[in-house]
Formats: C-alpha cells, sequence, structure tokens
C-alpha cells in the first residue's frame, strides 16, 4: 500500500510526528501564529493559523517539551521511553 492511500491514524502517519521521549502520537500541543482582529470588545481570531519546525511543541502525554523539529519521527520508528 502507497504512503499516499495509507490511512491515517495518529500523528506519526499524518505528520511524522511523534514525542521522543514517550512516543505518543495522538496529540501534542504546538503553538501557532494567527491574525485576530482587535476591537474594544476584545480579539477575535481570523484567517489561516501557522506553525513552523522552530515552534514550541509539547507532548499532551508525559509534559516532554521543545520546538515541533524535536518531534520528527518516521512512521515505523519505533520511540522507547
Amino acid at each position: 500500500m502507497s504512503s499516499a492511500s495509507k490511512p491515517k491514524h495518529d500523528l506519526r502517519s499524518a505528520w511524522g510526528k511523534a514525542c521522543p521521549k514517550c512516543g505518543w502520537a495522538e496529540a501534542l500541543t504546538v503553538t501557532i501564529t494567527c491574525s485576530a482582529l482587535l476591537s474594544i470588545d476584545g480579539t477575535e481570531a481570523h484567517g489561516d493559523h501557522e506553525w513552523e519546525h522552530s515552534s514550541d511543541c509539547c507532548c499532551d502525554k508525559c509534559g516532554h517539551n521543545g520546538v515541533v523539529s524535536d518531534f520528527l519521527v518516521s512512521e515505523s520508528e519505533e520511540v522507547s521511553p
């Protein structure tokens, strides 16, 4: 099965990301940049959001943190704590 038609079940297969400490690949918290409308009522985010390899990233399971590029793994790579 080609990777283009392979089902994406976690962040490892969808984005090539997983926690390098515990291997968790279900959810990572990434600091994003987006545009927002600032008014007297507060702010309202709108438009696209962006993140880069240098954006802050944290594992939602074990709390390991670093930058997005620290969480880069291949689909088949197994991470051992």
